[in-house]
């Protein structure tokens, strides 16, 4: 499975004899990761009504949808997920529907237990796998559109095969965007550009990338007012304007340049998305749970950035992380375009979290074991 970083059959015997082993800190991933799960479990059991509001707007939503009591207008995407809540019986029992939503979460973490992979996690990983699982039980511990997107990233995950990865990805996506969040077509035809332009080798591949990714926001800057009827900054203003006074919108995204035209159109997309990796506004906002996240956002952008940057495998090798990370890097590029406040942001990346922590696993497991050259075609 891609999130454990499975060694290749080369790294078998190494394995065996234990290289690299560090028990002390293994146990401390295994205590503290099953230790997050239980308490994950408990809060969306015991505690997790009692939060704040805007922690559940949506999963209000979908519980009034899936008993009937709203119809959610024209929103199509709320009728189908609602439609799945009543179609499992869970229309009525917000509890259950909750623990299930966080168990599917916490499934596809624990496999970071096993022994011979929480021995390779560095301290980082670990204490962002644990936050990880809490940010798992507020936002997917509750009626929500995004736990239908983890099976989607489970199968990327857990599938072998860089073409057979790259055939489940695409249906998943066809599947999920279809029925849930139509953005994430954006996400792909994004994801795919990033491919194509960083295969030539390793070298200065997150520079390319980073081109890559501001040449698309600028393209789609230009392109949205043709397609959409209005400008991104409009969109988004749109959407906060009917939210004024609402906990939801305490941590609106605003334009960072002011005035319109496709110049200021693309410079606040690009803007937008760096500050969705360097929280600053979040921090701006003051109060313990703007600080917690905020510290965790910036650990974990700075981890996942090293990791990538630090990885030593061709783009097309087996096991190379940059596949899953080109898919990170465009589902935040889109979050730059459409994420209305930095609260929904948080929400919609915590899946996709699976992703980062794969990143950061194939990275530790890597460098656990430095003895391995790296060749075109892999490591031995």
């Amino acid at each position: 499975m891609l999130l454990l970083g499975d060694p290749p059959a080369g790294r078998a015997q190494e394995a065996l004899l234990g290289a690299g082993v560090r028990p002390g800190r293994a146990v401390t991933a295994q205590v503290g990761i099953v230790a997050a799960v239980l308490a994950g479990a408990v809060f969306v059991v015991a505690l997790r009504s009692g939060l704040d509001a805007k922690y559940s707007s949506d999963g209000t939503l979908i519980r009034q949808i899936a008993t009937g009591q709203f119809a959610a207008g024209g929103d199509q995407s709320f009728r189908t997920v609602g439609a799945l809540y009543r179609l499992l019986g869970l229309g009525n029992l917000p509890t259950l529907a909750g623990l299930l939503g966080f168990a599917a979460f916490a499934l596809c973490v624990l496999p970071l237990v096993r022994a011979d992979v929480a021995r390779d996690l560095s301290w980082v990983t670990i204490g962002l796998a644990v936050a990880t699982v809490g940010l798992g039980a507020v936002y997917l511990g509750d009626y929500s559109k995004d736990v239908w997107l983890l099976p989607v990233l489970a199968l990327v995950l857990a599938v072998r095969g860089v073409v057979a990865r790259e055939v489940v990805l695409a249906a998943g996506i066809v599947v999920y965007a279809g029925l849930f969040r139509q953005y994430w077509f954006l996400v792909y035809a994004f994801y795919l550009v990033l491919r194509l332009a960083t295969l030539p080798g390793r070298r200065g591949r997150l520079p390319r990338a980073a081109v890559t990714v501001a040449a698309a926001l600028t393209v789609t800057a230009v392109a949205f007012p043709l397609l959409a009827g209005t400008t991104i900054s409009s969109f988004r203003s749109s959407i906060n304007a009917g939210r004024t006074g609402m906990a939801d919108a305490q941590s609106a995204i605003e334009p960072v340049i002011a005035g319109q035209g496709p110049v200021a159109e693309a410079g606040n997309a690009l803007l937008t998305q760096v500050t969705l990796y360097v929280p600053l506004p979040l921090l701006a906002e003051g109060g313990a749970v703007y600080l917690a996240a905020t510290a965790f956002l910036a650990v974990l952008w700075f981890a996942f950035f090293r990791a990538v940057a630090t990885d030593p495998l061709p783009s097309t090798a087996p096991d190379s992380p940059w596949p899953v990370a080109c898919l990170v890097l465009s589902f935040t590029a889109v979050q730059g375009i459409f994420e209305p406040d930095h609260g929904s942001a948080l929400r919609h990346l915590t899946p996709v979290l699976l992703l980062v922590l794969s990143v950061l696993v194939l990275r530790d497991r890597a460098a656990a074991r430095p003895t391995h050259r790296i060749t075109p075609g892999g490591t031995r």
